[in-house]
């Protein structure tokens, strides 16, 4: 214990000296707090803070900073005001000393911790950002602290109620895996949100949003995935973002992004010449007529992946979304050349499930490889016999049936 309270300043030893225990393994706990901090080498290697009152975070925060601090997270979830009898949340500051830190290179911040900014940030060897339920001051608070982390990679924003920003811009020439969530549920102020980036290094992008109005996507020629999950009701704004994404090898497109497509009957899908994997989520609204038109806007695709399945679950009586499917009137390039493994989740068993499963079967002429997860139990012997029966157009094809365990 004298050896780890030795790292701190001596105005904040006897203050932590109460708050600890010390275990066999090198590992320091706090009481009633949950700190984890690790010591490697005479130097902290990583903090775990939450579940503590407001002061001990900052103490803790502030503590912990100046000892060669590498990694970070803090957990602070609306931290309930210290009167039992009120329902009031306080919110979190952080230090300033932490947006300075020299040896920092990982920092996860969530809960109610509000990101006030000193005038400088100077982050200058982190390169994980990951920020979920932060509050901000204005709009430019993620920006600038962005701009005070020179070697930044990895960015992670999930945003779940009103955080105090309705423009984000997310410039960057080093970010290369840059992920957005931002998801607001019942009565909602509908406000003008927006999300800018410009990132040139970026690899991977995943942007899953009810709320935003306008997405602007510039500079990414190093792009490689994209995840585009839009489920607004602002279908020109969403298609607008496959135009920018027509260079990446890997795409995921949510269920709603392929019903803004087949309802607007004057969009042209773009060519993705250089997609190897496609993910497509379920489509309630007109089930799979559009896949054929999918299929041949990615003429080298290599591996097909349904990961939400086939038809659209929903509560009720019937619980999926039935669609008809149709023998388009030519095959797909990609079936015919490239296609060498389709993967199908959450597989019922009905009949426009397995129309479409024998089309596939029938027409990859190269395809090596069709894994089928089944949901239920009760479907999947019968189905079983039948799909091991189908006509395949491969004959180096290996139908692979994972079955759901009765019970």
């Amino acid at each position: 214990m004298v050896y780890f309270l030795s790292y701190f300043p001596s105005y904040q030893r006897s203050l932590l000296s109460e708050l600890l225990f010390c275990r066999k393994d090198g590992t320091i706990f706090g009481l009633p707090s949950r700190i984890l901090i690790s010591i490697h080498h005479q130097s902290f290697i990583a903090a775990h803070i939450s579940g503590v009152c407001a002061i001990q975070f900052y103490t803790w925060v502030s503590a912990v900073v100046p000892c060669h601090l590498k990694e970070l997270e803090v957990n602070s979830p609306r931290i309930r005001h210290t009167d039992m009898l009120s329902t009031k949340f306080w919110q979190v500051d952080m230090p300033w000393s932490l947006f300075t830190c020299k040896t920092l290179t990982t920092l996860k911040l969530s809960g109610g911790s509000v990101l006030n900014l000193p005038t400088r940030v100077c982050l200058p060897v982190l390169k994980i950002l990951h920020l979920s339920s932060v509050i901000y001051v204005d709009d430019a608070s993620i920006q600038k602290l962005i701009s005070g982390c020179p070697v930044l990679e990895d960015l992670d924003i999930e945003r779940h109620e009103w955080d105090g920003v309705r423009v984000i811009n997310i410039t960057s020439p080093t970010l290369k895996r840059f992920s957005m969530q931002f998801f607001l549920y019942g009565y909602i102020e509908r406000c003008s949100y927006k999300i800018s980036v410009s990132a040139p290094s970026l690899v991977y992008l995943k942007l899953a949003d009810n709320m935003a109005v306008e997405y602007s996507l510039y500079d990414m020629p190093s792009l490689v995935e994209a995840q585009i999950g839009i489920y607004n009701d602002d279908s020109s704004r969403s298609l607008e973002l496959l135009e920018e994404v027509t260079h990446v090898r890997v795409l995921q497109l949510s269920g709603k992004i392929l019903e803004f497509i087949e309802s607007d009957e004057d969009y042209e899908i773009p060519m993705f010449h250089n997609v190897a994997r496609l993910e497509l989520g379920a489509n309630k609204q007109a089930g799979w007529d559009l896949l054929a038109e999918l299929l041949e806007s990615t003429p080298n695709l290599e591996v097909l992946v349904f990961p939400r399945g086939l038809v659209k679950r929903r509560s009720g009586k019937k619980p999926y979304f039935e669609f008809g499917w149709y023998t388009p009137e030519s095959v797909p390039g990609c079936l015919v050349f490239s296609l060498e493994t389709i993967i199908i989740h959450e597989f019922f068993g009905k009949k426009c499930e397995m129309d479409l499963v024998e089309y596939l079967l029938a027409n990859a002429k190269v395809l090596k490889k069709m894994t089928i997860h089944f949901l239920y139990f009760k479907q999947q012997e019968s189905c079983q016999r039948k799909l091991m029966h189908c006509r395949r157009g491969s004959p180096a094809c290996n139908l692979e049936l994972i079955l759901k365990d009765g019970f």
